[in-house]
C-alpha cells in the first residue's frame, strides 16, 4: 500500500492556522495519514533518570556475566554495522 509519503519525508511539525500549514495538513489527510498524540517519559525527571540508570546497570551486569547475552549483543552489533547504523 502506498501512502504517498516516504518515511524520510515524515516530520514532526507544528501546524499553525496559515494557508501553507493547512495545505500540508489537508494533503497528509488526503494521503491517508492521521495526526496522533503520544505521551513519552520526561527524561529530565530525577525518578526517570534513577530508573534508567538502575535498568542500564542491570543490563550491563547481565551482559557481562551471560554468554548468551554477549552473543546477542555481538549479533545485533554486527547487524547495525551491516546496515551502516553505527
Amino acid at each position: 500500500m502506498s501512502w504517498g509519503y516516504r518515511p524520510e519525508q515524515w516530520t514532526i511539525e507544528c501546524v499553525t492556522c496559515n494557508n501553507r500549514g493547512m495545505e500540508d495538513w489537508s494533503t497528509k489527510l488526503a494521503h491517508g495519514l492521521q495526526p496522533i498524540q503520544i505521551w513519552v517519559p520526561d527524561t529530565h525527571d530525577p525518578k526517570f533518570q534513577t530508573e534508567y540508570r538502575r535498568q542500564a546497570l542491570a543490563w550491563a551486569e547481565y551482559v557481562k556475566t551471560s554468554p548468551e547475552a554477549k552473543e546477542e549483543v555481538a549479533y545485533w552489533g554486527s547487524m547495525a554495522m551491516d546496515q551502516g547504523s553505527v
